[in-house]
């Protein structure tokens, strides 16, 4: 490490999510004084019960480091209490392309009926890595009691991951077999018009940074149902959609937030809203500035 550096002229040094390297980092200081080191941090999670998570440990490395960068004011806001320095600390939104995210370039009426949802129905995605953490069985039980009201709810899953079968039980077990499409993992141009097919995006999940799947149901004018967890909030703002506390995790408590987004006339607002809002303050122009 200390030869490459000399031998190429480094200047500075890039490290994320890496537990060796912060613990290196002590040494190529001492090596090498007038090296530059930044680091980027996007979660806290990661084996935090083994380790304390990479936002912890790049904190506690703070006198190693020179310039901080976090995904999100919570994540910095975190490090910060953990020790991190706060005159090195800077915040850079992950973002999104916003022009090729656009709901505008895609085909919404065809890619409604290739899911089997009619003129009227409201497409509920679930998108992401299916999880225990991000509990995706509770998308299947919210589609199943909308459902059981009265309500013309079509569920679609869009991800892989350990709980995939487990999803695909829990359809049949309350009936939403012929009321749900699991798509598994998707390419990004199809994903896409998945996006724009859909009308409420549901994350309930226990844990999260920002999900990058929250930039991208915004960005293409899905309305938001999140849990208020990480930086959540710092993208569902007033009026493009709703952070629903992530306890105690029951279907009950994320109901009243799903029900209101159900009338279009409702909706149309916040969608253009949630849009509007990432465009304006969090696409990928902001994150590279």
């Amino acid at each position: 490490s200390t030869s490459m550096v000399a031998s190429r002229a480094i200047d500075v040094l890039f490290t994320s999510h890496s537990f060796s390297g912060y613990r290196l980092l002590p040494w190529l200081r001492a090596r090498h004084p007038s090296l530059a080191v930044v680091d980027y941090v996007h979660t806290e999670w990661f084996e935090s019960h083994m380790y304390g998570g990479y936002a912890t440990m790049a904190a506690r490395f703070t006198d190693g480091i020179d310039a901080h960068v976090a995904s999100s004011r919570a994540l910095a806001e975190a490090m910060v209490r953990e020790g991190a320095a706060g005159d090195r600390m800077h915040v850079a939104h992950i973002g999104i392309d916003t022009a090729a995210w656009d709901p505008a370039r895609e085909h919404r009426a065809a890619v409604r009926a290739a899911l089997g949802a009619g003129p009227a129905t409201t497409v509920l995605l679930f998108a992401g890595r299916v999880a225990p953490e991000k509990r995706p069985l509770l998308a299947v039980d919210a589609a199943a009691a909308l459902r059981g009201e009265g309500h013309d709810v079509r569920l679609v899953l869009a991800g892989a991951g350990p709980l995939l079968e487990a999803v695909r039980a829990r359809i049949g077990a309350v009936g939403l077999a012929d009321h749900a499409a699991v798509l598994g993992e998707l390419d990004e141009a199809t994903l896409r018009g998945v996006y724009a097919a859909a009308d409420v995006y549901f994350a309930p999940r226990e844990i999260e940074g920002i999900a990058r799947t929250l930039y991208e149901a915004m960005a293409m004018g899905v309305v938001p149902v999140v849990s208020d967890v990480g930086g959540q909030r710092e993208l569902v703002v007033a009026g493009t959609g709703t952070l629903v506390p992530p306890h105690p995790g029951t279907v009950d408590a994320y109901l009243p937030a799903l029900r209101r987004w159900l009338d279009p006339a409702v909706r149309a607002p916040a969608a253009r809203a949630a849009r509007a809002h990432v465009v304006g303050a969090l696409d990928a122009r902001h994150t590279v500035a």
